[in-house]
């Protein structure tokens, strides 16, 4: 858990974060100056969330994980000193997916209203990379796609019927129309030459016609590892205070 030094520690707005590293790599202790950033920036109280990695954890393992420590999170916002209608969740990459599936459990058992608001930023969501044209892709996308779809079969029990079938505990931006209809309020986040910029755009058009959507954020001229460079910083700070609190 990463506070703000210096502020009134009471009702807090909180942030569940969930790291990146493609759900194969990466650990809560590799990510905390990203975590503790968040906080800064956001004037937030952020919880950094260890999750099991594949391949030795499968989908949906690894979201569940994520599902559970949100859960514990909401379950001690008096304990933390936090405003329980101010719990977001937020991830990047592989991240993205993580928060992408807590939001379709939610959605699942009826507890969308517990979080505030789901800030999936380059999130690996879609399965249009088993099907889009590599020419109709962005250069980063089309030069990545072997690798990446081998680094998604990791995380797969049968990678072949899951990919026929478009799991979406693989691929959670292509989950039903229903559980869409029920997910919290959504701010995507990428950037403009990410190799998940088609992730973001498709799940965001998704939402917006369920009326989840609250704002589509693309960081102009950077790509998948520009997490900190300018305008980003700025912005991203707007966004953990217009959306978080």
């Amino acid at each position: 858990m990463h506070k703000v030094k210096g502020v009134e520690d009471k009702n807090r707005a909180a942030v569940v974060y969930f790291h990146g590293g493609a759900v194969i790599t990466l650990d809560a202790e590799l990510a905390e100056a990203v975590a503790v950033k968040i906080a800064i920036d956001g004037d937030l109280t952020v919880f950094n969330v260890d999750f099991r990695n594949g391949p030795e954890a499968k989908a949906p393992k690894n979201y569940l994980d994520c599902y559970a420590a949100t859960k514990w999170v909401i379950a001690n916002a008096a304990k933390y000193n936090l405003d329980p209608k101010k719990i977001s969740i937020h991830g990047e990459s592989g991240g993205g997916y993580l928060a992408t599936g807590v939001a379709m459990h939610l959605a699942k058992n009826n507890e969308s209203h517990l979080v505030k608001c789901v800030i999936p930023d380059v999130p690996m969501i879609y399965a249009g990379w088993l099907t889009k044209p590599t020419v109709e892709m962005n250069g980063p996308a089309a030069w990545c796609k072997p690798k990446h779809l081998d680094g998604v079969k990791l995380i797969c029990e049968d990678w072949e019927k899951q990919f026929a079938s478009k799991d979406p505990d693989v691929f959670p931006a292509e989950m039903s129309e229903d559980l869409l209809a029920k997910l919290p309020p959504h701010v995507v986040m990428t950037r403009e030459f990410d190799m998940f910029y088609h992730d973001a755009v498709y799940y965001a058009d998704r939402l917006k016609k369920h009326g989840k959507l609250l704002e589509l954020y693309v960081q102009p001229g950077a790509c998948h590892y520009n997490f900190h460079g300018k305008p980003l910083l700025e912005d991203r700070k707007k966004i953990w205070r217009r959306y978080c609190h």
